[in-house]
């Protein structure tokens, strides 16, 4: 890799997918620039610019996926060069630009690569996939208890992101599907496997993982499901979406299951290298 060959690296996924602690290991490599301490939730770039909407601003989580300004693409009225400069303009005052390597991470980028390359050519793309119930059930510490009805929606619209990101994929070039479950077993082979993927040489860093949270998720979800009326419900939640979830390598039914993913979800989680 040539030291003077700049790109972007955007990391995206489902809100409490494992964005944030990925983007943390991905910003210890010398060579990478990534937003800290800029005062906006969880560094996310999303909330350090102008130009595109944010989550909220598109419907929120569990509805942004939907919204014609949630998901963006080339054919977007903001993919002009304009947006590009006001973006960088805006971005720029919290990275290194000394560095090879610029990161910025939001959770809508999952819905918006196709927008991102398109007023930064030859950028990578990094997405974080993690069990759906884990992530529906993190969303309670900022949320509280979801009624039935919701964790449907943000089952329906778990799904829904991660389909479209897999149609976009087609027309993104440089895009890698990173499972948290697998980061959280063994990050450092993760980490050093990413490293490749944006054309770097990996470097060690301080990469320890909190494991047995998706199983503390899977608990709470195993009693609901064993409640009269909301076990009834979320076991017909489980069965209307199941085979949109397997298309991941995941199951409602059997959490702890793991179903082989589409062809095209394993091709996004297998390790390329790109040189400059």
């Amino acid at each position: 890799m040539s030291g003077s060959c700049q790109a972007f690296v955007f990391v995206g996924g489902s809100h409490r997918s494992g964005t944030s602690p990925l983007t943390g290991w991905l910003s210890e490599h010398s060579l990478v620039s990534a937003f800290t301490d800029t005062g906006v939730p969880e560094d996310e770039g999303q909330h350090l610019q102008s130009v595109i909407p944010t989550a909220g601003q598109a419907g929120g989580i569990g509805r942004f996926g939907y919204s014609p300004s949630g998901h963006l693409t080339e054919g977007s009225a903001l993919a002009t060069a304009a947006s590009r400069e006001r973006l960088l303009g805006q971005w720029a005052r919290h990275w290194d630009l000394s560095k090879p390597r610029l990161l910025e991470k939001s959770p809508p980028n999952l819905v918006r690569a196709r927008f991102l390359q398109a007023l930064f050519p030859n950028s990578y793309f990094v997405m974080v996939i993690r069990h759906p119930v884990a992530v529906i059930t993190a969303l309670e510490r900022w949320h509280g208890a979801p009624k039935p009805l919701k964790a449907y929606r943000l089952l329906r619209h778990w799904a829904y992101c991660y389909e479209t990101m897999l149609r976009d994929a087609r027309n993104v070039e440089k895009l890698r599907l990173v499972r948290y479950e697998d980061m959280v077993a063994a990050p450092e082979p993760q980490i050093e496997s990413i490293h490749r993927f944006i054309g770097l040489v990996p470097e060690l860093g301080s990469r320890s993982a909190k494991s047995g949270l998706n199983e503390r998720y899977f608990d709470v979800w195993a009693r609901r499901r064993r409640r009269p009326v909301q076990g009834w419900y979320l076991d017909a939640v489980s069965r209307g979406l199941e085979h949109r979830v397997r298309v991941f390598g995941y199951s409602l039914a059997d959490p702890d299951a793991a179903p082989a993913p589409h062809p095209l979800v394993a091709q996004l989680m297998r390790a390329k290298t790109y040189e400059h």
